[in-house]
């Protein structure tokens, strides 16, 4: 899991990443595709060719307003 911050001009706003992979045995695959890493918030989307699926959901109020008040990429 991690936070990431939308990468179009207009929105800029931060949401968590969920990235799931298998253990072990590949459930997914072993060969690389093309997965979307999309903001929950305007609907951009970023292709990653990985053998992850990634889930993607709003922050809470509070953590963006904590997010946007430390340091991070501007």
């Amino acid at each position: 899991m991690w936070i990431e911050r939308c990468s179009n001009w207009r929105c800029r706003r931060p949401y968590q990443v969920n990235e799931f992979k298998s253990d072990g045995e590949h459930l997914f695959g072993d060969d690389l595709r093309p997965e979307q890493v999309t903001c929950p918030h305007c609907g951009q989307s970023e292709t990653r060719w990985t053998t992850s699926i990634f889930l993607t959901h709003e922050l809470s109020p509070e953590e963006e307003a904590h997010f946007q008040h430390t340091k991070h990429d501007a």
